[in-house]
């Protein structure tokens, strides 16, 4: 078998990344990130070592300068 880390640790990580989050909400959403975690922490291991993580990149329009109404903005 795998040596597996331990579940994370949601109501810390979110503490830490948003301590304004309610209680009420946490309570609400930890139990299916820990649902989530559980199904997919075991397929981790059936990914070759060579397939690159997925990751999300933000794309948002640049603020614009006046005049600058004729360039395009990615």
């Amino acid at each position: 078998m795998y040596n597996v880390a331990p579940m994370r640790n949601w109501k810390q990580i979110a503490a830490a990344l948003a301590p304004d989050i309610p209680e009420a909400d946490l309570a609400r959403v930890i139990p299916a990130l820990d649902a989530l975690e559980a199904v997919f922490r075991p397929l981790m291991h059936r990914a070759p070592h060579e397939t690159e993580p997925a990751y999300i990149m933000l794309v948002t329009k640049a603020q614009s300068e006046p005049g600058d109404e004729d360039k395009a903005h990615i």
